[in-house]
C-alpha cells in the first residue's frame, strides 16, 4: 500500500487542482495532483454530480502513477477547456484511477490553473528523462561488468 506520509510530501510544491466526470456524469472526482519521488501523485475524492451536493463524498483517495509507466503526458489548452491528458505504457499503472480508458486518463483543470500546470507539466517530462537516463546509465554498467 501507499505510505501517506511519502505522499503527502509532496515535492516541488506544485499541486494542480483537477475534475474529472467518472461514471457517465453521475459523479465527480475532484482533487489535487503533485509530484514525489515515485511518480505523479493523485489526491482526490468522489462525490455524486447530478445535484453537485457536498453532502454525498467518499474518503480522500491517494493514488501514484510512476514515472517509468508514464508514457505520454500533455496539456491542451483549449477556449473554454483545459485537458491535461496522461497515457501510461500499460493498463496496470492506472487501474485504480476512476475514469481512465485504454491506459490513458484526461483531467479537466480550471482556467485559472493553466500555467501552474503548464509548468506542473514540464517538471513531469523532466522527471521522466531523469528515470531513463538512470535506466540507460544502469544498462550500460551492467554492459561493463559483463
Amino acid at each position: 500500500m501507499l505510505d501517506k506520509e511519502a505522499v503527502i510530501s509532496f515535492i516541488h510544491n506544485i499541486k494542480v487542482p483537477f475534475s474529472k466526470d467518472i461514471y457517465g456524469g453521475l459523479a465527480k472526482a475532484t482533487g489535487l495532483m503533485g509530484l514525489s519521488k515515485e511518480g505523479v501523485v493523485l489526491e482526490f475524492e468522489i462525490g455524486e454530480a447530478i445535484f453537485d451536493s457536498k453532502l454525498i463524498k467518499s474518503d480522500v483517495k491517494y493514488r501514484v502513477i510512476p514515472f517509468r509507466e508514464i508514457d505520454y503526458i500533455n496539456l491542451k489548452k483549449g477556449l473554454f477547456f483545459t485537458t491535461l491528458t496522461i497515457r501510461t505504457k500499460g493498463l496496470k499503472a492506472l487501474s485504480d484511477i476512476p475514469g481512465s480508458h485504454q491506459a490513458e486518463v484526461k483531467f479537466r483543470i480550471p482556467r485559472k490553473c493553466r500555467n501552474i500546470a503548464s509548468e506542473f507539466v514540464s517538471c513531469v517530462v523532466l522527471k521522466i528523462s531523469e528515470h531513463e537516463i538512470e535506466k540507460i546509465q544502469g544498462q550500460n554498467l551492467n554492459l561493463l561488468d559483463s
